[in-house]
């Protein structure tokens, strides 16, 4: 029973993704560096999952894989060298001590304040429509922080919606309470132009 709670608390904290979340993006620097600071500033900060954000054309990196339920592991496991202690011999405390203190400043993350036109300038990145649905999961948590969301943000992700056919993004967000976005009739002209291209 305790498990089963547990898993529903994770659940509320940190809710995973819509299902058209994309695991792989078309490669914008600009976008990825905002998406990397966003990461570092506000989900890690708060122990929760990194955006995974992928370039098509990157190697190296592995594919994540994310099926609507759990997150793919993004986390690189560190090989810490173990100390054999057979028979009677002497162990080197302190090269061990400076072993464990190098990788505790390799594993360290430091943590920066958020610049205030963060989320502007994630928004003026977008320049694919497959980037639109990362909004829902980056402004939910964005809101749920408590960092401001302006009008202006709300009439500008309406109008990229548009521009990029991704209309759906918007209803996405469509619950103030969870996603903090108001919309004048700037902003509803453009969904109701968003529709009427989509019919």
């Amino acid at each position: 029973m305790s498990g089963r709670s547990q898993e529903i608390d994770e659940r509320i904290r940190d809710p995973p993704p819509s299902a058209n979340f994309p695991g792989i993006c078309p490669k914008n620097p600009k976008l990825k560096n905002i998406i990397t600071r966003v990461d570092r500033s506000v989900f890690q900060r708060n122990g929760l999952h990194n955006i995974p954000y992928r370039d098509t054309t990157a190697k190296g990196q592995p594919v994540p894989v994310y099926d609507g339920e759990t997150w793919p592991d993004s986390a690189a496991v560190l090989d810490v060298p173990i100390v054999e202690t057979t028979g009677d011999d002497v162990i080197d405390v302190w090269t061990q001590r400076e072993k464990e203190k190098v990788l505790a400043e390799e594993t360290r993350i430091k943590y920066y304040d958020i610049p205030h036109d963060a989320l502007k300038n994630l928004i003026r990145a977008i320049k694919f429509p497959v980037e639109m649905r990362l909004l829902p999961h980056i402004i939910r948590e964005w809101h749920r922080q408590g960092l401001p969301t302006t009008l202006i943000d709300a009439n500008r992700i309406a109008r990229l919606a548009t521009r990029h056919n991704e209309i759906d993004v918007v209803f996405q967000m469509i619950n103030p309470e969870i996603y903090g976005l108001y919309y004048d009739i700037e902003g509803i002209r453009e969904v109701t132009r968003g529709m009427a291209k989509r019919a």
